[in-house]
């Protein structure tokens, strides 16, 4: 029952399964055999970002450690699970400037680049990766796509990118982009949100090409 480590898996685990009333009480067990324990407070924190609270775990965990990068790693890996990308990757940002060499988080960086479209960067982030004899595999299958991307055209609009097969560009571009112009459209109405940026749009072929796009691994 004092096994800080059990305990801050356990609040990870929970958090991960959307339950975090657990999580918070698994990292309180954790604080309460060890007040040190980082984990816990990075998870404690990840609760209330989730929830969009104010938090004072991430001080806290600063005058533990200053140079806890993992903590900050922690609150992205529960930012990107609930599809707050942007955020996400801002933490894992803070967790390379605290400690460059956290390769895990690295990889995790260069693949939400991905998600946003950032390529170029995403591509420098896993090489490095790849280079400092990092080769996971979802880094690895990450660069490879990113290869693979010289047979793929992008076709923009003020409000769109679509990114298909160049074979498949003549046939499909017209039945695509109206669907895409339409889907977003009913979305705008029914939400009353206007988009602020180009919604992107990948066409893969390839199944394992898409399998890797959206989780690093085919």
């Amino acid at each position: 029952p004092k096994l800080v480590e059990a305990r801050e898996l356990l609040a990870r685990l929970a958090l991960e399964g959307t339950d975090p009333e657990k999580a918070v009480e698994e990292a309180d067990k954790a604080l309460e055999i060890a007040p040190d324990a980082l984990d816990a407070m990075a998870i404690r924190a990840s609760v209330d970002l989730l929830d969009d609270k104010p938090t004072g775990w991430i001080n806290r965990i600063y005058k533990t450690n200053p140079k806890y990068g993992e903590g900050h790693g922690i609150i992205g890996h529960f930012l990107v699970l609930n599809r707050r990308y942007e955020e996400g990757i801002e933490h894992y940002r803070k967790a390379l400037e605290l400690n460059p060499e956290l390769w895990n988080v690295r990889a995790q960086l260069g693949i939400n680049l991905m998600r946003l479209g950032k390529e170029e960067e995403a591509r420098k982030e896993l090489e490095a990766c790849y280079e400092n004899g990092r080769q996971g595999n979802s880094t690895v299958n990450s660069l490879r796509l990113l290869d693979s991307l010289k047979k793929y055209e992008a076709i923009r609009t003020p409000t769109t990118i679509i990114r298909m097969d160049k074979k498949e560009v003549e046939l499909l571009k017209p039945f695509v982009q109206e669907e895409l112009d339409r889907a977003m459209a009913a979305y705008e109405k029914k939400y009353q949100f206007k988009l602020n940026a180009p919604v992107q749009l990948e066409l893969y072929p390839n199944h394992d090409d898409f399998a890797v796009r959206t989780m690093g691994m085919p």
